[in-house]
């Protein structure tokens, strides 16, 4: 996060260095979890729920590849179960919302 900067405005900016994609945020949906890298380094990952149209143009040496997959595939693609419980609850936030339509 920049000074001065908001998690969503930081979110945003990220997601547009690393993927080229102008992300639209869905208001209501954020949710976090701690961990701590091999190294011992503590990280707070901070998720937010968003859509793009267009395709992504991976611009970043950490993207090593990138592809959309159906809420199935993209729960048995995550190696962890912190992942899969975010992607889970964006799953919950989504049909809530569409129920409420």
């Amino acid at each position: 996060i920049e000074p001065g900067e908001a998690e969503e405005t930081t979110a945003c900016r990220e997601i547009l260095e690393e993927t080229g994609l102008i992300p639209e945020l869905l208001p209501g949906f954020r949710k976090e979890y701690a961990y701590r890298l091999p190294m011992g380094t503590h990280k707070l990952g901070v998720f937010f729920l968003g859509r793009f149209e267009g395709e992504a143009v991976y611009q970043q040496e950490e993207i090593l590849e990138g592809f959309l997959l159906p809420y199935g595939a993209a729960l048995n693609a995550l190696n962890f179960e912190p992942d899969r419980e975010v992607l889970r609850a964006a799953e919950a936030f989504l049909s809530e919302k569409e129920a409420a339509r």
